[in-house]
Formats: C-alpha cells, structure tokens, sequence
C-alpha cells in the first residue's frame, strides 16, 4: 500500500452573466436564485467534470432543466462565450476571478461545493514538490492539506 498526500481544494459556483442582460433580479451584484440563473442560456463545462456534475445536481434537486448552451473544456473558453453574450458563464471562483469583463455572482442555492483533490506520493522529487508548493500558494483559500 502506497501513502499518500493530498490537497483538497473547495470552490462554490459562481455565475459570471453574459453581456448587458442581467442574471435575476435585484442585485447587480449579489447572489443569484439557481432559478433564476436556468431561466437563461448557459455556457458550462461539459458532463463529467466536477463543476458540471455540482451544477447539474443542484438542478436535479430543484427539478430545473437549465438550457446549456455551450460547452467548453476550457474555463478561458467558458468566459469568452459569456463575454460574447451567448449565455451565462457558470465557474469555480478561483477561474472566475480572472475575468475583468464579467461580474462574478454566487448561486445562492447551490450549495454542494465542487472540489479539486489532488493525490501524490509522499516520496517524491523536486519537480512534484514545486507543482505542490505553486498548487498551495495558488489554492491557499479554502484548502485542507494533509501531507
């Protein structure tokens, strides 16, 4: 048996509205009903990934149908389909903090956190001890780190 180390990493969804429309209502800038986000087009990652199976099962929970738009691998490509107004971009807020030219709103009631863990052995080289010392500086909220 192998030991190892992990970091877990914890993100709530974020809604990043696409273009002039609004996402909701009242607020510009506070939370945003899941509801009220599936009344709109959304621009996601596809099935499968972390932050689309949390978003998915908030909408199961509620019994939403969201419209997915589009789909993208990429959070870079998630944002840009929103910044072109072609639906609401949903990320993790540490992707949505990138992104000057879209306004971050928490889905208030999606509150199954979507999480990145990351596993290595406790025995490893300089290489792997400088990706763990970049992922701790870049992950530092929110963490738990067990090695």
């Amino acid at each position: 048996m192998r030991t190892v180390g992990t970091l877990r990493l914890h993100t709530d969804i974020k809604v990043k509205p696409a273009g002039s429309g609004s996402v909701g209502g009242g607020d510009e800038l506070g939370p945003v009903a899941l509801r009220d986000l599936c009344a709109h087009p959304i621009v996601c990652m596809p099935p499968g990934t972390g932050l689309r199976t949390v978003l998915d099962r908030a909408c199961a929970a509620q019994g939403l149908r969201p419209e997915i738009a589009l789909q993208a691998s990429a959070a870079d490509a998630v944002a840009a389909l929103a910044e072109r107004g072609l639906g609401a971009a949903v990320l993790g807020d540490s992707m949505a903090a990138h992104y000057d030219g879209l306004t971050a709103r928490p889905v208030e009631d999606a509150d199954a956190p979507a999480r990145l863990c990351l596993l290595w052995r406790t025995s490893h080289g300089p290489a792997v001890r400088e990706a763990l010392a970049h992922c701790r500086r870049a992950f530092r909220r929110g963490g738990t780190d067990t090695a």
